[in-house]
């Protein structure tokens, strides 16, 4: 056997144990190479041969894990704004993956070192509204982990940084307090949005009303122009 296939059937075999344990599932399912994640079961790429990248891997293995800890697939909260279910999606991961970096540095570091290739992926964007979502995560790492963000991180939050300390600030509590309960800082996350103004509606979302409304004119004509047939031959 190859020295470099042991080291890398050791590697999954050690990413599947620290995996499983944070889960707290020791008959998780956890395979490599495949399709993503579904279900009960944890699917990651093949970890990578460069050691540098290993803190990273391991960063999305452990988000897998806090999701399946901490997080119910079962609890969620529809707005009616598929633009604004999606924030408030990712906001759910982060606070899972929060309390993941809280309870365990280990954990902690690893996050990190994969969400700073999250944010090296957004530093050659240019628009704003592209950047939200990275800044959000940016900025409520800092202010409910307290962490020093690094100079990636600070430019991908630069954007948004003024109008989340003016309008988001004096959420920080009431996030940090509902932390452990899912139902709460969804609610609380809701309540942040609106404060930050960006669960108005997108162009998009008005474009697909505007449809939705025309076809429903056109249902109700149609309908009407049958009731006179019939009325006209009775």
């Amino acid at each position: 056997m190859p020295p470099e296939y042991s080291s890398n059937e050791n590697l999954k075999e050690a990413i599947s144990a620290a995996t499983r344990a944070l889960a707290q599932d020791p008959e998780l399912e956890i395979s490599f190479g495949g399709m993503p994640s579904t279900g009960s079961k944890i699917v990651l790429s093949n970890p990578p041969t460069r050691k540098s990248e290993i803190a990273s891997f391991r960063g999305k293995a452990d988000a897998l894990a806090c999701s399946k800890r901490f997080s119910s697939n079962e609890i969620f909260l529809d707005t009616g704004s598929s633009r604004l279910n999606s924030l408030l999606g990712k906001l759910e991961e982060v606070r899972v993956e929060i309390l993941g970096s809280m309870k365990y540095e280990g954990v902690a570091n690893n996050l990190n070192a994969r969400f700073e290739d999250k944010c090296k992926t957004f530093v050659s964007v240019e628009e704003k509204e592209d950047l939200l979502e990275p800044a959000l995560e940016s900025w409520l790492r800092q202010i409910l982990l307290e962490e020093k963000l690094s100079k990636t991180q600070s430019q991908v939050l630069k954007p948004w940084k003024t109008l989340f300390n003016d309008k988001g600030s004096s959420f920080k509590n009431e996030l940090f307090d509902s932390l452990e309960d899912q139902v709460q800082f969804a609610e609380t996350s809701r309540k942040l949005l609106h404060a930050l103004e960006v669960d108005l509606t997108g162009p998009n979302e008005e474009q697909d009303q505007e449809t939705s409304d025309s076809e429903e004119i056109l249902t109700e004509i149609k309908s009407l122009e049958e009731r006179l047939k019939k009325a006209g031959h009775s």
